[in-house]
């Protein structure tokens, strides 16, 4: 049985939670980390214009496609130009757009001529791409990038041979 006439004691400890935290002094790891952010800073500024480039390869491609210029789809400055885009736009934080070039990639594999719907396809994805960049689009919760995604996903079903 406890005595319940002596007085309660507390114990205390005497270091604070302050003197108890750590504090890693890691200036070459920091440093390491400051480096690469603003890699990726300067690299999503000149993303933009990296991308607007892609996009008139694209266009310009698309016209040669229809002409019948080249045979099959997937070995085509388009498909790469296509490719290039999808590969950047995620490491860049373009998710909006690699999402449209992966599409436009998926449509095109495996193809080695295009219907007037498969022209549809590619022109869309295209005029999508382009517009996404003319609007520094990232996301897909932006007001319309979500909106146009869908509707090209539907556009391509309905226009697939």
């Amino acid at each position: 049985m406890s005595n319940t006439n002596q007085p309660v004691r507390i114990h205390r400890n005497p270091a604070s939670l302050k003197d108890r935290v750590r504090v890693l002094d890691l200036p070459e790891e920091l440093t390491a980390v400051r480096k690469a952010q603003k890699a990726m800073e300067a690299a999503s500024a000149e993303f933009s214009k990296w991308q607007a480039d892609m996009v008139q390869i694209l266009a310009e491609e698309s016209k040669r496609i229809e002409r019948g210029e080249h045979a099959p789809l997937s070995d085509t400055p388009l498909f790469r130009a296509a490719f290039n885009i999808h590969g950047q736009a995620a490491s860049i934080g373009f998710a909006s757009v690699g999402r449209v070039a992966k599409m436009l990639c998926n449509y095109l594999e495996g193809q080695t001529t295009l219907t007037a719907n498969g022209l549809a396809i590619v022109y869309q994805c295209v005029e999508t791409i382009a517009a996404m960049n003319r609007e520094n689009v990232q996301t897909l919760e932006h007001p319309v990038a979500g909106a146009l995604v869908e509707a090209l996903e539907v556009f391509i079903e309905k226009k697939r041979d």
